[in-house]
């Protein structure tokens, strides 16, 4: 039965290869959709130094790491006196953490993934607290868990909110409008901050040079460069109050097509996607 029902599977995709090439491309991209979450990964990234480094993402994944390493050293040791249900969601605790905080997913993924990780990461510690029969090391768990937990909030109360860009910045940038010429098959590469701004003052889709494919630009009859001058906000990878992101660099062979004090906006000559990725591996 099971041999048969093989064939039929089998026989099925090969009709669908041979004779339906449509309908195999979009049943191979919906399996290998899942995937996606570890293509470009933001451990890659920021060696490379395409991605500045975030501290906030840094500190999180040391402190979710160094949980599940203690989590799956407790797991080990104390597997035959912690009760079955206990042990079955630490184990769960220490999958979820562990992929959450994973150095190869995808840098947009990672971004939101990481910041989530202390969920179950709290989970860990919890356990690690009932178990650990040692009171010094249990004192020492907790004052530091509690540290961990203290230290983000004044630096929260404080440092509030900043735009990404100035009010100059941002009236001029109303002016780079009238070069585009139809901002439905318009893509803007720019540095991450100025492109929410670029998207909801212009109406175009916006994209990070590192994350497009050849497949993106196709979607597309005109893709510019934009880079900021001057007027820049207090928002960067530091959050409020740092510097800005950095700023997305221009081929040389791009067409500048407006300048001012504020913005350049270029636009990208055919092969831009190919010179683009050089650059990056030359660096």
């Amino acid at each position: 039965m099971a041999l048969l029902l093989f064939l039929a599977v089998v026989s099925v995709l090969a009709f669908l290869f041979f004779f339906d090439p449509g309908r195999w491309e979009t049943l191979t991209s919906v399996i290998m959709r899942p995937l996606k979450i570890f293509a470009q990964p933001i451990i890659v990234g920021m060696l490379n130094g395409q991605i500045p480094l975030m501290p906030p993402l840094i500190f999180c994944s040391l402190v979710a790491n160094s949980l599940a390493i203690l989590g799956l050293i407790l797991l080990v040791k104390k597997r035959k006196e912690i009760p079955v249900q206990e042990k079955t969601l630490l184990l769960a605790s220490l999958l979820v953490t562990i992929f959450l905080v994973f150095p190869f997913l995808g840098t947009e993924w990672a971004n939101r993934l990481y910041l989530m990780a202390y969920l179950p990461a709290s989970l860990i510690l919890i356990l690690l607290l009932k178990y650990i029969y040692k009171k010094w090391l249990k004192i020492l768990l907790a004052v530091l868990a509690l540290i961990i937990m203290i230290i983000p909030t004044p630096i929260v109360i404080i440092v509030r909110g900043a735009p990404s860009i100035s009010e100059d910045a941002y009236r001029d940038l109303l002016k780079l409008k009238t070069e585009i010429i139809d901002p439905s098959k318009t893509l803007i590469i720019t540095r991450h901050g100025l492109e929410w701004w670029t998207a909801w003052l212009m109406k175009v889709d916006v994209a990070q040079g590192w994350g497009l494919t050849e497949k993106d630009v196709d979607k597309y009859h005109d893709i510019y460069y934009l880079k900021q001058k001057s007027g820049h906000g207090n928002f960067g990878p530091l959050g409020p109050g740092g510097p800005s992101f950095p700023e997305v660099e221009i081929p040389s062979q791009s067409k500048i097509v407006y300048e001012d004090e504020f913005f350049i906006l270029a636009k990208a000559l055919p092969g831009f996607l190919q010179y683009y990725q050089k650059e990056k591996k030359r660096k």
